[in-house]
């Protein structure tokens, strides 16, 4: 018995071999373990990119791993700290929005947890490796996981719409290469850079593929895990990163579109349903941000269930119903079946939506999605200041897909061209004559969209009128063609003909809406980059199999000249993207800014309280948190807009120190930090921080000594200080009776001049107004320079603050000692950030740290005496000073000190 059981057991292991040994022949027969190799090769490409900084990402203080030069990473990395040593993630996060702290279920915080997951992972081999240098790596290994999903979701859109099968692996191989290489994407998919993109890329590629897997699916069960998989990788994405709006909108207008072209079948639906059904409960349950309300009024989720609707109506409920006015309406204008059903839900939704919501409740939904198209990130004052939201003109998003030769941006038109000679091919069952018409009509839209906004000196700027009717109207043109189309055939019975790959309909809705967010905002080109990447590879494929196809001895020499062009355009493309990200990361690490941060952070770790609370422009919230390990009033996160107003009026402008006081003590905050970049940043704030007439709103403008202008005189010398600056209010001086008005809208200063007397003391400062050709010096009242503030007595209510300048010459540095200054108008002068950063004053703030600039300590080592403000090749440097706050005893805490909203909306607007 035992020795049959025996040689039974040999047998089945034998079959299992040989199973095996047939499976690996099929494998290397058909010869895609060369794909798999390629694509192994494609992705360690890719990591190695993304790991040339690494070495150098160490703190200059410790000498411990440190994140790369960003800050919201900061964040996730103190989270995953905290995940590491207790298992999960405290409800309230008290180092955030003191004294109110912030419930961490409104943040996205999976990804502090896939951070603490790969640490755990990692120490499993290295009892060593640090949670910092888990979340290090966390980027690099997530994009390695994408570039393999990326491959094969691109090979999954084209598989069944080339009859060699190796063609698919191609294109997917090449768009792939593209995705490791193309620089817009680097910075957030970088090693010490765990920002959420880098895992939301893994994410959305695995949603595209698994919903595309389910309306390619003839089956319901497996459509119906298909549609599963996609919504539980939706889920994680949106639990991950807000970009979970462009997989709402991408599956939810590719369905509506597939639904409209007759093309939904009931395994489609029950994917759908799946998907819907997996993503809702696991969003909701894991975190506050999403609630049946938000779901169900939200533009991004908007057309996913009201596509549902029409779907469900059309599906089970137009044949129950049985209305004659439907069918005669049906016939006799031979109007699609699922025309009829959008538009009879869609009336219903509408009346149900003014029930429930109230009659403004369409208007507002109108309105944002008017601004959604023209300015999606200029919606209010907090919004414009951030740099990432800056909208781009043409040549800044087509110069992102360069290289350039000439003007030309070559990887950029052969992505746009790819996209139209794509949408031509999708289209391929109808007649010629309508194939033109209808991809007529989508390149006049790609190239409205485009061109719409070319620059800010033109025309087309984005917001004239004659933008938007070209924006608006390459829209409006292509759908009326694809409803003429739609139409045509439905009337002559032939509405087989438009049937359209579900793949391809999600590369189109991805690529449209990524390229509407990039020309939206700066910080959105690099969700072009996935699409970009797959149009431009199959372009190139389909052209160079058009090439060897043709039979036409003459067009074949033609089309092999383009191809051959188009061949070395790609080459030269990839290799130019390799060369630029691989130097890009190499230099992505901290530089002295960051190390400057990093011995101030130290300082705060090590001489203050643990209690201790920072008060400092948002900007520094996590550095501060994560780095110093102290609690802060504001930081990136932003989750209390209207705190940022508050610091922005009631600290870094206000001229009276008792209202800072007062805001400080509310929010218990034990120190004061100001950084040298505010003086940059006092623009922002200063809008945000204004009332509703932009009261506070002005700027800091820099002047440089011009020695070509400068003159010696009998009494000593007179410095010209050339630059510019506009006025942030209307002026008006009196000058032995003449009143001079200088208009904000047509007036300027042209430069300031100072003269030095005999002894070295600097005198009066001048301004030199210009207002249309006329120039008229006004003296200024206050000066400060070498220390000290001089208050003349007369002038503008305004001052210079003059500092040295550094300069390399052939003999080494020269130093000029009054060779710059800033100009503070009325507004700046007498703010608090002036008053206690430039000109020292304390008071009630008592100055404990002063951390120099490391470029200006590095300078006095070498025995240079340079003061704590310098201007060094153009750069302003300046110390990181923290102060401790002394209260008075008579100062109380403001309960509107702490309210969460804005009391008036006017405070919010863009003026």
């Amino acid at each position: 018995m035992a020795e049959n059981g025996n040689s039974r057991n040999e047998e089945e292991a034998n079959e299992i071999i040989e199973i095996r040994k047939e499976k690996i022949a099929k494998l290397l027969k058909g010869k895609e373990w060369i794909y798999y190799i390629i694509l192994a090769v494609i992705t360690w490409i890719a990591v190695y990119i993304r790991t040339r900084n690494i070495p150098r990402l160490k703190d200059i203080s410790t000498g411990t791993w440190t994140l790369g030069p960003d800050l919201d990473p900061f964040l996730f990395l103190r989270w995953a700290e905290y995940i590491a040593e207790h298992g999960k993630l405290f409800v309230i996060d008290t180092m955030r929005y003191t004294p109110l702290g912030y419930d961490t279920a409104g943040e996205m915080k999976l990804l502090a947890y896939m951070i603490n997951w790969l640490y755990q992972i990692l120490s499993v081999f290295n009892k060593e490796v640090t949670i910092t240098y888990a979340a290090i790596i966390f980027p690099v290994i997530a994009f390695a996981l994408t570039c393999i999903v990326f491959f094969f979701l691109t090979r999954k859109i084209f598989y069944d719409s080339f009859e060699n099968k190796n063609l698919p692996n191609i294109i997917a191989l090449i768009a792939t290469l593209f995705l490791a290489v193309t620089p817009s994407i680097l910075p957030r998919t970088i090693a010490g850079i765990p920002e959420k993109e880098a895992a939301g890329f893994l994410f959305i590629s695995l949603s595209f593929y698994f919903i595309i897997s389910a309306f390619k699916s003839e089956d319901y069960k497996k459509s119906v895990i298909y549609g599963a998989l996609s919504g539980v990788a939706t889920a994680l994405l949106g639990l991950v990163w807000g970009g979970v709006t462009f997989i709402f909108l991408s599956v939810g207008l590719s369905v509506f579109i597939y639904f409209v072209a007759g093309r939904v079948k009931k395994t489609d639906f029950a994917g759908y349903c799946a998907w819907i059904i997996a993503f809702m409960p696991i969003l909701m349950i894991f975190s506050s941000r999403y609630t049946i309300t938000s779901f169900f009024t939200s533009t991004s989720t908007i057309p996913v269930f009201a596509t549902l609707a029409f779907i469900v109506f059309d599906m089970f409920v137009y044949q129950k119903i049985k209305v004659k006015k439907l069918n005669d309406l049906k016939e006799k204008y031979h109007i699609p079946q699922e025309i009829i059903s959008i538009l009879l839900v869609g009336l219903i939704l509408i009346i149900l939506s003014i029930i429930i919501f109230k009659n403004n409740f369409i208007y507002q939904q109108f309105n944002e999605l008017l601004n959604s198209f023209i300015k999606p990130l200029a919606t209010n004052r907090f919004v414009v200041t951030v740099a990432e939201n800056r909208q781009p003109f043409f040549n800044e998003l087509a110069g992102e897909f360069g290289p350039q030769i000439g003007s030309i941006q070559i990887f950029f038109w052969v992505f746009i061209i790819g996209s139209i000679v794509l949408f031509y091919n999708l289209v391929n069952k109808i007649a010629k004559k309508d194939r033109i018409i209808i991809t007529a009509s989508y390149a006049f839209a790609i190239f409205a969209v485009i061109f719409s906004k070319y620059s800010q000196n033109s025309k087309f700027n984005g917001v004239s009128i004659e933008s938007i009717v070209l924006y608006f109207g390459g829209m409006v043109v292509f759908a009326i063609c694809t409803l003429y189309i739609l139409y045509k055939y439905n009337k002559k019975n032939e509405k087989s003909l438009l049937e359209i790959d579900f793949g391809y309909i999600i590369l189109f809705t991805l690529f449209f809406t990524s390229l509407l967010a990039a020309r939206g905002g700066v910080r959105f080109i690099m969700m072009l980059v996935p699409p970009a990447s797959i149009l431009a590879s199959y372009f190139l494929v389909k052209f160079v199999d058009n090439s060897i196809k043709s039979k036409e001895d003459t067009n074949k020499i033609i089309l092999w000249v383009i191809a051959a062009a188009l061949i070395i355009s790609i080459i030269y493309s990839g290799y130019m993207f390799y060369n630029y990200s691989k130097a890009q990361a190499e230099g992505f690490y901290p530089g002295s800014y960051q190390w400057q941060w990093q011995k101030a952070m130290s300082w705060a770790r090590e001489s203050t309280s643990e209690n201790a609370v920072f008060g400092h422009w948002w900007d520094y919230g996590y550095w501060v948190q994560s780095i110093g390990e102290r609690a802060t009033v504001l930081d990136g996160g932003n989750a209390i807009v209207y705190w940022n107003h508050l610091m922005g009026r009631h600290v870094l402008t206000t001229p009276n120190d008792s209202t800072a006081l007062e805001f400080l003590y509310t929010h218990n905050a034990t120190h004061l930090l100001i950084d040298s970049t505010d003086i940059g940043k006092y623009s922002a704030f200063s809008s945000i921080g204004a009332d509703e007439d932009y009261d506070r709103f002005s700027y800091i403008s820099t002047f440089f000594m011009d020695p070509r202008s400068t003159k010696e005189t009998n009494n000593g010398k007179i410095y010209a200080y050339t630059g510019g600056s506009g006025l942030d209010e209307d002026i008006i001086w009196e000058d032995n009776g003449t009143k001079y008005t200088f208009m904000q809208e047509n007036s300027g200063i042209g430069a300031i001049v100072i003269e030095q007397n005999i002894s070295g003391a600097l005198l009066q400062p001048k301004a030199i107004f210009v207002q249309q050709g006329r120039q008229v010096n006004v003296p200024i009242r206050y000066s400060y320079y070498d220390g000290k503030l001089h208050d003349f007595g007369s002038g503008i209510d305004a001052g210079v603050f003059i500092m040295p300048t550094l300069e390399s010459t052939s003999g080494g540095l020269q130093k000029m000692q009054y060779g710059s200054l800033f100009y503070l108008s009325r507004r700046t002068v007498h703010s608090l950030l002036i008053r206690k950063y430039l000109f020292a004053e304390e008071g009630n703030f008592k100055l404990v740290h002063n951390e120099p600039s490391i470029i200006t300590a590095d300078l006095r080592a070498q025995g240079l005496n340079l003061e704590d403000f310098v201007y060094y090749q153009g750069q302003f440097l300046g110390p990181i000073k923290i102060w401790e706050v002394q209260y008075p005893s008579d100062v109380k805490i403001n309960p509107d000190y702490l309210k969460l909203d804005y009391p008036n909306e006017e405070l919010k607007r863009v003026r």
